[in-house]
């Protein structure tokens, strides 16, 4: 599911929490200097990167 108009964290939030796979909004389109330096931050919060002890474990190689 796809969800238009996210320009906040918590509109990412929001997305998250409903199972949107897609997002879009025009927060980057009018102030890229200012917003883009902290999207990476937003979407750690939103999921944040998977350690050893959380992370898959890889299927077994058959090779």
């Amino acid at each position: 599911m796809h969800l238009g108009r996210v320009n906040s964290l918590r509109r990412l939030r929001h997305a998250a929490r409903i199972g949107a796979t897609s997002v879009d909004g025009t927060l980057l389109a009018f102030g890229p200097d200012r917003h883009l330096p902290g999207l990476p931050r937003w979407l750690h919060q939103i999921q944040p990167t998977p350690t050893v002890a959380t992370a898959p474990a890889a299927p077994d190689d058959p090779l």
